[in-house]
């Protein structure tokens, strides 16, 4: 640990340790109950691990747990690939930077349950805006396949922007050292101006920009896993 992470260690270190606690005593206490039958009415009994093994046996859970999987799984890539995309526009964007900030982040500061009623509009077969594009009369939303794929695509409209905001942070971070070396090697970009070529290689290798894109991911996933969670087990 470097000097300056050691004197920051115990003004951190009480904020690190309330949010272990508030996240760690929650998660045990699920935990304890998972190993309960529990019925209205009556008081829990411990059942050891019975409710794994009936979880495990259902073909309910597996399929939740498919569909689960790969939602996070195609909504995190593409939203970790757009984002880095739309972070590279951003910091060329020059003097309409703060124009393209604002369009970007609409997605992101609309509320979710009025984005998921604008979507269902946007889907519904007879009246939707995207079939009326399309010229189709395609049920989005009635086939759990094409459903599954539509929620996607809502998922990765509403949560590309934030992505984009970490990456953008991490490419500001990337030293002008580098942009001046990319300029001796033969780069057409000047040094000032962020080049893609020069500068996707260091958000993917340094070391700050990578915790970033590593909360990016971790900060997707958990509520793509909760969200599709709830509507495949269904």
């Amino acid at each position: 640990m470097s000097r300056a992470g050691a004197e920051a260690l115990p003004f951190l270190l009480p904020a690190g340790l309330l949010l272990a606690a508030v996240t760690a005593v929650p998660m045990l206490d699920v935990a304890w109950h998972s190993l309960e039958h529990r019925t209205p009415f009556r008081a829990p009994s411990f059942a050891g691990l019975d409710n794994y093994a009936r979880l495990l046996a259902d073909a309910r859970f597996w399929n939740a747990l498919w569909n689960t999987v790969y939602f996070a799984a195609v909504s995190v890539s593409l939203e970790i690939v757009l984002g880095l995309l739309v972070a590279l526009a951003v910091v060329r964007a020059g003097r309409l930077r703060p124009v393209v900030y604002g369009a970007i982040l609409v997605p992101w500061a609309i509320p979710g349950v009025v984005s998921a009623r604008v979507w269902e509009w946007m889907y519904n077969p007879e009246i939707g805006l995207i079939n009326h594009l399309l010229g189709s009369q395609v049920n989005w939303l009635g086939a759990p396949w094409v459903a599954l794929h539509a929620a996607i695509l809502m998922d990765v409209w509403k949560s590309t922007p934030f992505v984009a905001l970490l990456l953008v942070a991490a490419l500001q971070g990337i030293p002008r050292d580098l942009y001046r070396a990319a300029a001796v090697d033969g780069a057409r970009v000047p040094a000032p101006r962020l080049s893609s070529s020069a500068s996707m290689p260091r958000t993917m290798s340094s070391p700050s920009a990578a915790l970033r894109m590593r909360v990016a991911i971790g900060y997707r996933m958990s509520p793509s896993f909760q969200k599709w969670s709830l509507h495949s087990a269904a």
